[in-house]
């Protein structure tokens, strides 16, 4: 296979960006809300095909006044009777329906005015023309077009559809002269792009067209322009960014926001905050700027809010005793949570409203509408799943009657690990809480409580983690008595009530563990760990408290006002999560028991124990007594060595007697 040229590869791959570019610039700029306005033109009412049109020309001249702007222009039509026998009768017509407000509008031939012939349901206007065996005529189309006095004026002509019904002239001249001469970043858009500008007047010539597309202008008015270039050079930001804005705006009325100068607008007003930072005035005009945006973007509207309030919070601050910064400040933060709640964040929404209570600002609605606000995003988090932050705003929404009774049902805990370690002479027993939501606040003040309760016990010391919910007993003894004496005191102190919490908290305390050593010839002592763990009470506490949440249903209306059906809702939501609360709790509670014989860094055995268990738990452990046992080794070897030396002696003196003979 014959391999291609790389460079003919890239040639292909610029031509085809060149053909892609030239194709979106041939595209007429039109956009919702707007669009450039576009000049009228003459075209033939019916299928004429010895008609033709042999060239254009249309010249517009921009005229402004204080009332505003207009553009003349006048289109000239050379017309071809490409006949050579018969002389041919036409009307050419303008497109309903004209322009608004446009005037003058006239045909002319040699000079001498052609009347209208009437109108149609497709054609404003037409007029008649004839032409003898291959004639040539020329006809000049002017009116003046209203362009308006906004800080942005556009203007074009729809070449492409005028020669789709005219078709392809031989030649085509267009020209737009503006009122006054500008400079380059005055013109805001030009299609075709390739064209001649000497600061006033566009140029285009095509000697032989091949393909025509809309021409179109747009830009800047020149005193804005002037106005624009003023304030750049004053250094007066404050005045650009106010430039800026009424050029975007009118540029968007265009639709042609993409092309837009908030941006710019935006810059310049922040330059203005830097130079005058204690300017509470520009700080409240980028507020408004930030809130217009999120109006005319409303998928950007939580983000153009969040900043507005931003820039208020600064004005606030140098201003704090202004009732109109305080409202509008309420209002940007009231937007930022509708726009939150509206992408699905309903748990921020929820805090920009709380901030507006901790700023103690006004309300931006009544209390009413803001109940049903909140009521409602706490539903929707509660549908997915978001269930602390739906228990925690529920006491402010739900009815005080409503709430007494769901309280009655709620577990004291989600869960419980408690993790006890033993040795010789120490027994520490660590309860690590995990709270349920409505119900930490009760779960904090019977810790606090209980840690005052066990501090006259001298050898236990207590401490509470009140940000973990970690609850750490130590309890110090010198020998078995003094351990089972200090036990039962705590269980004293801990109380033999009924509930569940008492039940949990009394089951490492249940039984005093025992420790049984044995000495043997004080060489080796052998030492035995027993305790009883029984954690079957626990099931029976569960089964009582969690009764009412098990089978209790609240009364529910079919009132069909809102409120009540999201009061329902939430009330259904917080039963459910209740019940599912209380399944859990048995498997959320676990004890992890290890014994530490003899100074050891491991543990000598380990035990993982879970709800309802009733277990015996043992160990043994030998330790050795190694100072006796090296005392003793020192003396059999000392023994040993004498013996030697007692045989080797005599043994020599014999042999030394047998020589001699």
């Amino acid at each position: 296979m014959r391999r291609i040229p790389l460079k003919l590869v890239l040639v292909v791959l610029v031509v085809m960006a060149v053909l892609c570019s030239w194709g979106a610039l041939a595209q007429p700029v039109v956009a919702q809300g707007g669009q450039i306005p576009l000049g009228p033109y003459l075209e033939l009412t019916d299928d004429q095909p010895a008609i033709k049109l042999s060239a254009l020309s249309a010249i517009g001249q921009v005229e402004c006044t204080p009332e505003g702007c207009s553009v003349v222009v006048e289109q000239t039509y050379w017309i071809h009777n490409t006949s050579k026998s018969d002389a041919v009768s036409a009307n050419l017509g303008i497109r309903a329906p004209l322009p608004e407000a446009l005037a003058d509008l006239s045909v002319t031939q040699s000079d001498r005015g052609i009347a209208s012939a009437g109108s149609s349901e497709t054609f404003a206007v037409f007029y008649p023309i004839s032409l003898g065996r291959d004639q040539h005529i020329s006809l000049v189309l002017r009116y003046r077009q209203p362009l308006g006095n906004a800080a942005v004026l556009g203007y074009g002509i729809d070449l492409g559809t005028l020669s789709d019904t005219w078709g392809l002239p031989e030649g085509v001249r267009v020209r737009l002269r503006l009122n006054e001469s500008v400079g380059d970043s005055a013109v805001v858009w030009v299609l075709p792009y390739i064209s001649r500008f000497d600061g006033q007047q566009y140029t285009w010539d095509y000697e032989v067209p091949t393909n025509l597309i809309p021409h179109q202008v747009v830009w800047i008015r020149p005193d804005i322009w002037r106005a624009l270039n003023e304030a750049t050079t004053a250094g007066d930001w404050r005045q650009q960014a106010v430039l800026y804005l009424q050029i975007d705006e009118a540029i968007r009325a265009m639709g042609m926001g993409d092309r837009g100068y908030y941006g710019q607008a935006i810059a310049a007003q922040n330059q203005a905050i830097a130079v005058d930072p204690n300017n509470a005035v520009l700080h409240l005009e980028m507020a408004a700027i930030y809130l217009e945006r999120g109006e005319l973007v409303p998928d950007a509207s939580h983000n153009y809010s969040l900043l507005a309030a931003q820039e208020l919070e600064q004005a606030r601050a140098l201003d704090p005793h202004n009732a109109q910064i305080d409202a509008q400040l309420s209002q940007a933060y009231f937007l930022v949570a509708k726009a939150s709640a509206g992408q699905g964040d309903q748990a921020s929404a929820l805090e920009y409203l709380a901030r507006l209570r901790e700023a103690k600002l006004p309300m931006p609605a009544s209390d009413a509408e803001i109940h049903d606000l909140e009521l409602r995003w706490v539903v929707e988090l509660a549908d997915k799943g978001e269930t602390e932050v739906a228990y925690a705003q529920a006491p402010r929404l739900l009815p005080s009657k409503i709430l007494g009774l769901l309280n009655e049902y709620n577990p004291p805990f989600a869960g419980i690990s408690t993790t006890v370690r033993l040795t010789e002479n120490q027994r520490q027993v660590v309860y690590d809480f995990q709270p349920f939501p409505v119900t930490q606040e009760r779960l904090d003040t019977e810790l606090r409580a209980l840690t005052v309760r066990l501090e006259p016990l001298a050898a236990l010391d207590t401490a509470l983690d009140a940000e973990k919910r970690v609850l750490t007993m130590t309890l110090r003894y010198h020998d078995q008595a003094e351990l089972t004496r200090q036990v039962s005191e705590i269980r004293a102190l801990i109380g033999d009530e009924s509930s569940l919490f008492k039940k949990m908290l009394m089951v490492p305390w249940q039984n005093a563990p025992q420790l049984d050593t044995t000495d043997r010839a004080g060489l080796r002592s052998y030492v035995i760990y027993r305790e009883q763990f029984n954690a079957s009470a626990l099931a029976t506490a569960w089964a009582a408290e969690s009764e009412l949440a098990q089978w209790r249903q609240l009364e529910l209306t079919n009132q069909g006002e809102q409120t009540a059906e999201l009061e329902q809702r939430l009330m259904v939501f917080l039963l459910r999560r209740q019940q599912q609360a209380w399944r859990q709790i048995p498997s959320c509670c676990t004890w992890s028991y290890s014994v530490y014989i003899d100074d050891q860094t491991e543990p000598t055995q380990r035990w993982l124990l879970a709800w309802n268990q009733v277990r015996e738990l043992r160990a043994e452990h030998t330790a050795y007594n190694e100072p006796a046992l090296r005392w003793l080794a020192g003396i059999s070897i000392a023994m040993v060595v004498l013996a030697l030396t007692a045989l080797v002696v005599p043994w020599s003196a014999i042999v030394k007697r047998s020589r001699v003979r």
